[in-house]
Order: C-alpha cells, then structure tokens, then sequence
C-alpha cells in the first residue's frame, strides 16, 4: 500500500516494528539455508502479474509448474486432492459413512443456516468428515471448538475437503467432479522476505520514507479523526492526515490518546489471538518429499502443517540440504 500510495504523488511513511521489512513474510536465513515463515507465493487472475511488479522483480521469480500437497491421515500420506489409490488406503467404514453422507446430502439438497463453523461444515459435508479431517484440523488451528466460531470463517479459513474432493478420486464418478488445485504459481527465488526488500528500496526510491525497529508512544486524535503520532524515544510527534494501522485492536485502543472510555478499554482487552510458532529444522539430505505443504489434522501431532521451502525454490537451500518447517498454532505463552 505503501508503494501504491508513493507511485501516485503522496509521500507516506511507513513505521515497522521489526528491524526488516515484510512482517509475516519475512525470510529466516540461517547460514546457507533461507526459510519462509510458510509458503507464501504469488498467483494472479486475468490479465496476470502488473508490468511495474514483472519488472521490479525481474529475475527474482521461480514459476512452480504446480502446487503439491498432501494430508497425514490415519498413519498414511495421502495426495490432495484424493485420489482412487489414497481412498483404499482408508479405513472402509469410516470412508463409506463419511460418503453415504456426503451422497445424502447431495441428494437431498438442504437449505443450510448453519449457525457456527461446526454447523456450517456438517450441513455441508456431513458429521462423519468434519470429525475426521475438518473439525480437528480446525480446532488445532483456533484453538476452541467449532461450535463457538463464526460460520463466515469456514468459508475463508479452512482446508478446503469437501464432498467434491472425497468423490473426485473414485473411478468414472470422479469425473463429475472438479479438483479445483491452483496448478502453478510464482515463488520468490530466495523467499518471500528478498521481494519485500525490493518493495522497500522502490518505495524509497519514490519518495517514501520508511521508518525500522521503531515502536508507536501514542496515538492522538480530535473531533473522529487520527492527528498525529509519537514513537517510542521520540519528543516530537509526527502528523497525520490518514492513518493505515496493522497494529492488533487492543495494543491500538491502548495508545489512543485521549484515552477511550473504559467500556471500549474493556472490549477491547476480551480479544484473543492465536499466535504461531514456527520450528524449522535443518536436515542433512536432500529433500524430505516433493511437498509444498502437508497438513496434519490429527491431534497426536502439535504442528498443523509442514511446509519445505526448497520444493517452492530451490535456491532456499544447498542441493544437499533442506529445511523442514513446522507450524504450531497455540496461545501467547
């Protein structure tokens, strides 16, 4: 946005916490190895990548012919979407419940009013599968049960298995059905955290200004409107006339000066976050699998999912190295 903003007249400032640029896109370099915090690629619809951005990142680029991924289930490895093979390698009953009932609701073709996630997704893809596969994925993810989230998250933020993927695998039915995989996408050669480098030195170069390692004192406002800001360390406070914030919602109420009324400090400390722990291990071979991401539902793993940056670029590690990466979604502490 910053960018954007500076390519058309205005000269923003950008003020960042850490001490490099990207946020969740940051790259961890740890001796030759480069790690993403996950696997955070490029696709674009229509007309593709804006000729400003293929030419800001010329060179920098490493097409992924396609994305591959697959799912820890019942002690085995399967290829998403599912395929005929991966359908043997299930336990039967569970895999003709979970069917019968995604039939049944095809067939029957509910109105759903699901009033939670959980709701949401077993009027969709029947109880059976959201125990299985969904529901556990989920509850890893955010940390309470389904039931006590918005339905309007499930269809934002969830593993996208439906009756669609569960049927797409068995022979002549599965052609009915789509398996619908982005197929290819752009990676950064060596990680997400070098593109935002790039964003940084262009919005520089436009006239922007960008300020690192720096933390907000106070926040003023008069009459509905953001005036100025003080950072940490700083005697003088800078001026404001539009205010773009990715700072969570209680630390932002907490720096408003004059002070919010307490009922709005109160609200605003009851928001919960789930944070993320990222474990990545260097391994002395060359790759662990092909896999972009595999997800792991299951409850006896901690981690939700392991991504390997060397399979979305393989200038992320030395050729007979990689690195492993392991998500753990848990609370603050």
């Amino acid at each position: 946005m910053g960018l954007e903003l500076a390519e058309h007249g205005a000269r923003p400032l950008l003020v960042e916490r850490e001490a490099e640029v990207g946020g969740l896109c940051r790259t961890w370099r740890h001796g030759p190895h480069a790690v993403d915090l996950s696997i955070h690629r490029l696709q674009f619809d229509g007309d593709g990548m804006p000729p400003r951005l293929a030419r800001l990142f010329a060179g920098q680029l490493h097409r992924v012919p396609r994305k591959t991924i697959h799912l820890a289930l019942e002690g085995r490895r399967l290829p998403y979407p599912l395929r005929a093979s991966s359908l043997a390698r299930l336990p039967p009953r569970r895999l003709a419940l979970a069917a019968a009932e995604i039939m049944s609701l095809r067939l029957a073709r509910p109105s759903p009013r699901g009033r939670n996630y959980r709701e949401w997704l077993e009027e969709r893809l029947g109880k059976e599968l959201y125990r299985w596969i969904t529901g556990p994925l989920m509850e890893k993810q955010w940390g309470v049960p389904g039931e006590e989230l918005d339905p309007e998250l499930a269809t934002t933020r969830r593993l996208s298995v439906s009756w669609a993927d569960l049927l797409a695998g068995v022979p002549l039915v599965g052609r009915l059905f789509s398996r619908g995989i982005p197929v290819d996408f752009l990676y950064g050669r060596h990680g997400a955290g070098a593109l935002m480098e790039l964003l940084a030195r262009r919005l520089r170069a436009q006239g922007g200004r960008l300020l690192l390692g720096q933390r907000p004192a106070s926040v003023e406002h008069h009459a509905g409107r953001i005036t100025r800001l003080l950072l940490a360390g700083q005697d003088t406070a800078l001026p404001v006339c539009r205010l773009v914030s990715t700072i969570p919602l209680p630390d932002l109420v907490a720096l408003l000066r004059p002070r919010p009324p307490a009922e709005i400090l109160q609200s605003a400390r009851l928001l919960r976050f789930r944070d993320l722990v990222v474990v990545a291990l260097v391994l002395d071979r060359a790759r662990v699998s092909r896999d972009h991401v595999t997800y792991y539902p299951e409850q006896c793993f901690p981690f939700s999912r392991t991504f390997e940056s060397k399979n979305a670029s393989p200038y992320m590690s030395p050729p007979q190295e990689t690195v492993l990466g392991f998500e753990l979604p848990c609370a603050a502490g």
